[in-house]
């Protein structure tokens, strides 16, 4: 509304005439103050989170990938701010249509939804990369039209993994590339398309080259054994483990990758069996494997993971199941750095995914 247009319509309600000395421009302040703002609190009801954030009252951090933001509203547009501190990209799905969104560093606004008639929509906010290429932060949401109550109560699946379970190298086209951001989305890794198949939520706590108890480059410091109690992978906020009907453990490659055999693995994997049912105590548990390692090394992580496994029957857990992910050495199921490819990951969706269909007869 204009200066003179809002004068005029304060004038007609008494207000101009009455107070001739007010500021215009404080009047439309005033004014503006008390009219409705489609600008929507992040923080508020009506926005749905998957995963683990840092929220504070203009600001919510993710940096586990795949961390989810949900947002429903009715109308023609949305726009959201989001802050990128490094190399990020997200996944952008409209009432079920993903698309890539490379974000920028730095804080920038992007048009998320631009129609023309006014619709109920479905917007999901997908981190597609990882902890390494940088924190994301949503700052501000705004639609043309009215927000709408999130559904929330959907079955959640929590996947506590590495590279395989981040996404790494999905995209590549061959093993002829490395860590880059451009080629890892968790949005097509094993548990993330076995989870839209189900209609189920994913929680993905993944680091690449970290093990349980033995990262790739041999370090015994920052393991999954701590990361998966960080709030956010570089904070030192601790969270627990989240509550999940399914829970995917893929942790081992990098603990056994090139002859290692750390002799605490065994009891170190046991205690975070133990740890996931007291979240989860009517959660199915998959201990799982593969494809990376190679046989010897491979068979060593199985049996070990297996006598983990073992160790829980005995306690009279039978809620927990192994997994040893098939593996064809093809070249198109290759990706970056013989990571699996998108291809071997829609593979081993379809294994994990028909298990929970058997195991815990869940349907669509």
């Amino acid at each position: 509304m204009s200066e003179t247009k809002l004068r005029k319509a304060l004038y007609n309600l008494g207000i101009w005439r009455h107070r001739p000395a007010l500021s215009i421009r404080l009047i439309i302040a005033l004014f503006a103050m008390a009219l409705p703002t489609q600008a929507q609190d992040i923080l508020s009801e009506r926005v749905r989170l998957v995963g683990r954030f840092h929220s504070e009252p203009s600001k919510i951090t993710a940096e586990w990938p795949g961390s989810l933001i949900e947002i429903r509203f009715e109308g023609t547009q949305l726009d959201v701010t989001i802050s990128d501190s490094g190399n990020n990209s997200i996944i952008v799905d409209v009432d079920g249509k993903p698309r890539l969104l490379d974000t920028q560093l730095g804080e920038h606004t992007y048009s998320i939804v631009n129609g023309e008639n006014p619709s109920n929509h479905v917007v999901r906010i997908i981190k597609r990369t990882e902890a390494a290429f940088g924190k994301i932060s949503l700052t501000r949401i705004w639609t043309d039209g009215s927000f709408m109550s999130p559904i929330r109560n959907r079955r959640k699946i929590l996947v506590l993994g590495d590279s395989i379970s981040t996404g790494y190298g999905v995209e590549g086209a061959d093993t002829n590339c490395g860590f880059e951001a451009e080629f890892e989305n968790q949005y097509l890794t094993y548990a993330a398309v076995a989870a839209r198949n189900l209609d189920a939520d994913i929680v993905t706590l993944a680091v690449s080259g970290a093990g349980l108890v033995r990262n790739y480059n041999g370090e015994t410091q920052r393991t999954m054994t701590q990361l998966l109690y960080q709030l956010l992978p570089s904070s030192s906020v601790p969270a627990p483990l989240p509550l999940a009907e399914v829970v995917v453990v893929h942790l081992g490659t990098n603990d056994f990758a090139d002859g290692a055999r750390p002799n605490d693995f065994i009891a170190a994997y046991e205690t975070l069996l133990k740890e996931v049912r007291a979240t989860s105590p009517d959660a199915m548990i998959y201990a799982t494997m593969g494809p990376m390692l190679r046989p010897e090394d491979q068979n060593a992580a199985v049996v070990a993971i297996e006598s983990a496994v073992v160790k829980r029957h005995l306690e009279g857990d039978d809620n927990v199941a192994m997994i040893r992910f098939g593996w064809q050495p093809d070249p198109e199921d290759l990706g970056c750095d013989w990571h699996p490819s998108a291809k071997a990951h829609a593979r081993m969706a379809i294994e994990l995914e028909q298990r929970i269909r058997k195991d815990i007869n869940w349907e669509n």
